[in-house]
């Protein structure tokens, strides 16, 4: 049979009941009779799985390129950045592009997008 998404999360949600069950040794047969009850009734525990439809965000140039362009000291490429030399998002390109031009930027865009990253990056001193 093959494996469904709902069944492995069915399995994996089954896997830590039976780890706290196991971890917490209740004496008194009533209280454990209650806690494992609790247990597997509990939603808290495990929610999902959640299906998204979101997409990769649209990439641009990469740090070394704009600083390639007089777009910021070379100091930048030297910096230890998490995205390394993968180009940034679009919107952090165009964040740099407008900070470097003297124009305000509010960056609003999804979870896991950079939005630190562009932060951090219109916020170091202009050479």
């Amino acid at each position: 049979m093959p494996a469904s998404v709902l069944g492995n999360v069915r399995h994996v949600a089954d896997e830590y009941r039976r780890f706290i069950k196991s971890t917490y040794r209740l004496a008194d047969p009533d209280l454990r009779a209650q806690f494992e009850r609790h247990v597997n009734e509990t939603e808290v525990l495990v929610k999902g799985p959640y299906v998204t439809l979101a997409r990769e965000f649209e990439t641009g140039a990469t740090l070394a390129s704009l600083v390639a362009e007089g777009l910021g000291p070379d100091a930048l490429t030297r910096l230890k950045w998490s995205f390394g030399d993968a180009p940034l998002y679009a919107h952090q390109e165009q964040a740099y592009r407008a900070v470097v031009g003297r124009r305000n930027v509010v960056v609003t865009t999804g979870t896991g997008s950079g939005k630190t990253e562009a932060f951090l990056l219109l916020s170091l001193p202009k050479s």
